[in-house]
């Protein structure tokens, strides 16, 4: 990751991550902006790929679509207790659930 990247991560307050890009280059970016002290949140775009363990572990708040999250929303909170969903209800707005497994 260039220099600048960086210095652009670390002095964001929040860091939205693309699920079509790069799963290498979103767990680069999500690893350093917590390091950062930067929150991150990864919108999926109906990427069922993107639940990956190591990016997982470096997101706030992940924003799949209701196909991606149905029956995964308990087990997800569970596993990734510092992980939050904002779920996008396909056209009627959106459910968040916030993690109380701390």
């Amino acid at each position: 990751m260039s220099e600048n990247w960086k210095n652009v991560i670390a002095g964001a307050d929040i860091l939205l991550l693309q699920g079509e890009m790069s799963k290498a280059t979103n767990i680069l970016a999500a690893k350093y902006a917590q390091a950062s002290g930067c929150k991150v949140i990864l919108d999926m775009d109906g990427q069922d790929d993107a639940f990956d363990r190591e990016l997982l572990e470096n997101v706030n708040i992940v924003l799949p679509n209701k196909k991606a999250a149905d029956g995964k929303i308990g087990s997800l909170l569970s596993q990734y207790p510092g992980m939050d969903l904002l779920v996008k209800q396909d056209g009627e707005g959106s459910s968040y659930f916030q993690n109380t497994n701390e």
